[in-house]
């Protein structure tokens, strides 16, 4: 369930802007894994898609849904 924020802002607030310096050490990776329970929507999977591709990430992204 989501709050009264649109789900894409309330997922980038708590996946991307929350754990960010964590984000910026896995730049560096040839490739990210992104472990998701229960995928739905794939808002908060795609929140953090969304910003390694902003910050120009050129390495492979993989989603493993629980």
């Amino acid at each position: 369930m989501h709050s009264v924020n649109p789900p894409q802002e309330e997922a980038r607030n708590l996946y991307v802007m929350a754990p960010l310096e964590s984000m910026r050490d896995l730049m560096r990776f040839d490739e990210v894994v992104i472990w998701d329970v229960g995928l739905g929507a794939a808002h908060n999977s795609m929140a953090v898609i969304h910003e390694f591709l902003d910050k120009d990430f050129t390495g492979k992204i993989r989603i493993v849904s629980f």
